[in-house]
């Protein structure tokens, strides 16, 4: 089993669901990306570069795609909990698949860029 598969599969089945999912999301949108353990937590990139993390914190979840993709994507992230490198939701507020296919293309976007 790899490291993210034992990261994730200590977790609580409900936090293992949702880390599940955020991986499962990306995974089959970004077949290309690569997974690791990224400062403690699962994490794809992309060409060698950090496409986000993402992890199951004691009171929420949380992705982090850099700061640049989260202004971008300012006004339809005003629903959760955003700060400058991070977006933290809840299960009863889920990121949807959309936002989250939209969110890592942009941030895909901006690695292919070299920005």
């Amino acid at each position: 089993m790899d490291k993210v598969s034992q990261l994730i599969n200590k977790q609580s089945a409900e936090r293992r669901d949702e880390l599940t999912r955020v991986r499962t999301i990306v995974q089959n949108n970004f077949p290309q990306a690569t997974e690791k353990i990224s400062y403690g937590m699962p994490a794809f990139y992309y060409n060698g570069k950090l496409l986000l993390c993402y992890a199951a914190q004691k009171n929420h979840y949380g992705l982090y795609p850099t700061s640049l993709s989260i202004k971008e994507l300012e006004k339809e992230l005003k629903l959760y909990d955003v700060s400058k490198g991070a977006i933290r939701y809840t299960k009863e507020n889920r990121i949807t698949e959309n936002l989250l296919i939209k969110l890592t293309k942009i941030r895909v976007k901006q690695i292919v860029a070299n920005i």
